[in-house]
């Protein structure tokens, strides 16, 4: 069943994000900030300010490269991918997956048939 899926969850990756490239994005306030370090003297009153942007400023670089980190998605990337990435990746294209009860009459052990999961995708429904 984890190949199926994966092979699923790939399969929706490379759709969506396989020709796309990362968004480049500047944050909002780097004009401001480097004012800021231009008239900053040590100790002097605006220390904090340029703390807490430059702090926001990380912040907003981290989500920027979250919301990258699929663009351009390969599946020799989905390879070199923690559990974390993977996890993430899944999330961006699934919704659930449903596994559906075996028919009367049919063993427990027999070979796996796709036909009873369903994986349903996000914009899907």
């Amino acid at each position: 069943m984890d190949t199926y899926v994966e092979s699923v969850v790939l399969t929706e990756l490379e759709r969506r994000f396989g020709g796309t490239g990362p968004v480049d994005r500047r944050y909002p306030g780097e004009e401001q900030l480097a004012e800021l370090r231009a008239r900053h003297q040590p100790g002097g009153p605006i220390r904090n300010l340029i703390h807490d942007m430059e702090r926001e400023r990380e912040q907003f670089l981290a989500r920027l490269a979250e919301e990258n980190f699929l663009a351009g998605f390969t599946r020799e990337r989905w390879i070199l991918f923690d559990t974390r990435r993977r996890r993430g990746a899944v999330s961006a294209v699934v919704k659930e997956i449903v596994v559906h009860p075996l028919p009367k009459g049919r063993p427990r052990n027999a070979p796996f048939d796709p036909a009873f999961i369903e994986v349903v995708l996000r914009g899907d429904d």
